[in-house]
């Protein structure tokens, strides 16, 4: 049996088609303020400047964060108050991206940090104590 090549053509760009996906991820853009200005912004520890700013992510055609196969990883974003301001705390906002059957958090259009709001912390004692009447 012998092919075409137009035949050869359709195959193989279909096979290069299924391989890649769809092609490239849509990107969005995310802008990011905060309470007071001019604050240090990291995601997932990459700096991304001071407020405001603007962050371009890729996500799915939904505008929810892209994932993988298995959950990965949370999108996390972090402001960080210059060193030394009085009453200013460090906040983060975590997103979930997507895995298999599972849709990723919506990526929003701003990201807004209020730094004078103080996030708290818990704090888990693994000290276990034994003895009499502890079981």
């Amino acid at each position: 049996m012998t092919l075409s090549r137009q035949t050869v053509a359709i195959v193989v760009s279909a096979l290069c088609g299924i391989v890649t996906g769809c092609g490239s991820l849509p990107k969005f853009q995310v802008a990011i303020y905060s309470d007071p200005q001019g604050v240090r912004v990291d995601v997932n520890n990459d700096y991304v400047g001071k407020t405001p700013t603007t962050f371009t992510i890729a996500g799915n055609r939904d505008r929810s964060f892209n994932g993988n196969w298995v959950q990965g990883s949370m999108i996390e974003f972090v402001a960080t108050p210059p060193a030394g301001e009085p009453n200013l705390f460090v906040q983060r906002k975590l997103f979930r991206p997507s895995a298999f059957f599972q849709q990723g958090d919506h990526i929003p259009e701003r990201v807004f940090f209020d730094m004078h709001v103080k996030t708290e912390q818990i704090s888990i004692d693994e000290h276990i104590q034994t003895g009499p009447g502890n079981k």
